[in-house]
């Protein structure tokens, strides 16, 4: 009974790893998709995820922004759930919206979280290229 117990938990844990391997296949796929898509462009790629909780069963983000130097958003994509079957979508509700704007429209916590995190590496980016001002593609 045990043992029938640990091999179905094991085979559950095999697929769930195989799963996520295609899923973040996919996520590094459109990440490379978008940089060549804005390749030459004054602008940056961050990404950002969010979960407010930790244990606690909440749906996930995972956020793309293309931001260019004035701060406004190029492009945008994200994907938020539960499962690995989840794929990033477009959103062009945010496309050509300045950041500040970007941020009060977005209501859910795991939204502002993830969100926050793409920010704070759009800051470092920012003061990289304040450093080095020769750098500005956006294939970073």
């Amino acid at each position: 009974m045990l043992t029938s117990l640990l091999a179905v938990l094991f085979a559950a844990y095999v697929l769930q790893s195989i799963f996520s391997w295609f899923q973040l296949k996919r996520v590094y796929s459109l990440i490379d998709t978008v940089k060549k898509k804005h390749k030459g462009e004054n602008c940056h790629l961050v990404t950002g995820s969010g979960r407010k909780a930790f244990f606690v069963i909440k749906k996930g983000v995972f956020m793309i922004l293309v931001v260019d130097f004035d701060g406004n958003v190029v492009d945008y994509y994200d994907m938020e759930g539960y499962s690995v079957f989840i794929t990033p979508k477009q959103n062009s509700d945010y496309i050509g919206m300045p950041l500040d704007e970007v941020r009060k429209r977005l209501t859910k916590s795991s939204y502002l979280a993830a969100f926050d995190i793409a920010a704070g590496q759009l800051d470092y980016l920012r003061e990289a290229a304040d450093a080095a001002p020769h750098s500005s593609a956006c294939a970073q």
